[in-house]
């Protein structure tokens, strides 16, 4: 992945002047190969069979696409990490969703606490035995 995001890089940010576009592909069966363009950002536009030329058969192709655009946006702005979280959130009182405001940032880390932390760890993880809808996160933590 990292080999060919970095030939990408190099064709896209002006190695080939004018590229808009890379177009590639690979074999269904070949989920190394799937998950490799998926993280560099490739969109699937079709499949269909293709000979392959080692096997001497015809085998089902998935065709993808890379755009200079989407290249583009990828870089300066990468995509959210693979495990993503939902918030969920209920407010008894009435409290608009739209006024909910959830951000997570190294900032905004629990400080540690100046006393014995370790105590303070042992009493939360005996407290998540019993209620595992508790959470407990380097930013907060949380009873649901």
């Amino acid at each position: 992945t990292e080999a060919a995001g970095a030939l990408i890089d190099h064709a896209f940010g002006g190695l080939l002047d004018g590229l808009e576009r890379i177009e590639s592909g690979y074999w269904s069966e070949n989920v190394g190969s799937a998950k490799v363009q998926s993280k560099l950002g490739f969109s699937l536009l079709g499949r269909g069979p293709l000979l392959c030329l080692a096997r001497g058969c015809e085998l089902e192709q998935q065709y993808t696409r890379l755009t200079r655009l989407e290249w583009h946006r990828r870089r300066v702005a990468p995509p959210p990490p693979m495990s993503a979280f939902e918030l969920l959130a209920s407010f008894p009182q009435g409290l608009p969703l739209g006024r909910l405001r959830a951000v997570c940032t190294p900032a905004a880390d629990r400080a540690a606490f100046e006393g014995d932390e370790t105590a303070i760890e042992a009493v939360w993880r005996a407290r998540r035995a019993s209620q595992p809808s508790l959470f407990n996160g380097a930013k907060f933590r949380f009873v649901g």
